[in-house]
């Protein structure tokens, strides 16, 4: 997975939103300005390197706030709109739909809201509400699990079915495939050194699994997570999948698909603090 994302990712089924619809309407945005904008250009006008941008413009992954900021600013768009769309993107993608913010007011290419009404198109900050519940269940979990830095683990998803195919390939992002986050459970789940929470999310209707790091530790600009989802008879093999996010907050892998003939599938992290980079412990497994 690409570093673009604060967890960004992307499809928010229930708001009509997605990657491809929000990754368009940048190039739409670029397209629109007075002057034609290269790609070098643009590279040049925001400090975001080419490559990421042309990842951006390409679809296959939502920036970071960071770099959203400093592409919207470069395309003379409006930040406040696009940050708002994305953070109720990301919150969709992560079970948490963002009922707080209006799900219409989505940027439009010339960087104004859909919704005729412009004060009320864009409030980031109901669209933010829902974090705090993210950090409440965190201080929650660690109460009952005994104190600051207590690993917590737990199964809840429905059991497999080898009779039953999968409609997901291993290698696909999740965030794209909204069948997988309609019934998305935790699987598998333990803080690590008390700002760090390792999870295996788990979607019976897709029958595959994808790994997730969220830190607490309010260090994400400037760090970076990686995280990396593994069949734990091979840990190196072709299904095991690495993301490696900078500036986020939450970091996720792709899918590794159930096939059916078993194995079992791990999550293991790591996170930087400057040059320093912290690993989060043994694996969690399903």
């Amino acid at each position: 997975m690409s570093t673009d994302v604060e967890g960004a990712e992307a499809l928010a089924p229930a708001l009509g939103d997605s990657l491809e619809h929000f990754c368009a309407d940048l190039r739409q945005l670029r397209d629109d300005y007075p002057t034609k904008v290269s790609l070098n250009t643009l590279a040049e006008r925001s400090g975001v390197p080419k490559s990421t941008l042309s990842s951006v413009m390409a679809g296959k992954k939502l920036p970071t706030e960071k770099t959203l900021t400093a592409i919207v600013k470069a395309l003379d768009g409006n930040t406040s709109l696009w940050l708002a769309r994305r953070e109720r993107m990301r919150l969709a993608t992560f079970g948490i739909m963002g009922d707080a913010a209006d799900p219409t007011a989505t940027a439009t290419p010339d960087g104004n809201p859909s919704s005729s009404d412009n004060d009320s198109a864009a409030q980031p900050s109901a669209v933010l509400r829902p974090r705090w519940l993210l950090v409440l269940l965190l201080v929650i979990a660690l109460l009952i699990g005994g104190g600051a830095g207590a690993g917590i683990a737990w199964r809840v998803m429905p059991p497999k079915d080898p009779r039953i195919p999968g409609i997901v390939h291993t290698g696909d992002d999740p965030a794209l495939q909204p069948p997988c986050l309609a019934d998305v459970v935790v699987g598998a789940s333990a803080t690590r050194l008390q700002n760090y929470l390792l999870e295996i999310k788990w979607s019976a209707t897709c029958r595959a699994a994808w790994g997730r790091v969220s830190r607490y530790d309010d260090k994400a600009l400037g760090n970076r997570i990686m995280v990396t989802l593994f069949l734990r008879d091979d840990p190196d093999g072709p299904a095991t999948q690495r993301s490696d996010d900078a500036d986020t907050q939450v970091s996720y892998t792709y899918l590794i698909a159930d096939t059916g003939v078993g194995g079992t599938i791990c999550a293991k992290g790591a996170v930087t603090d400057g040059p320093v980079v912290i690993d989060l412990g043994e694996p969690i497994c399903l």
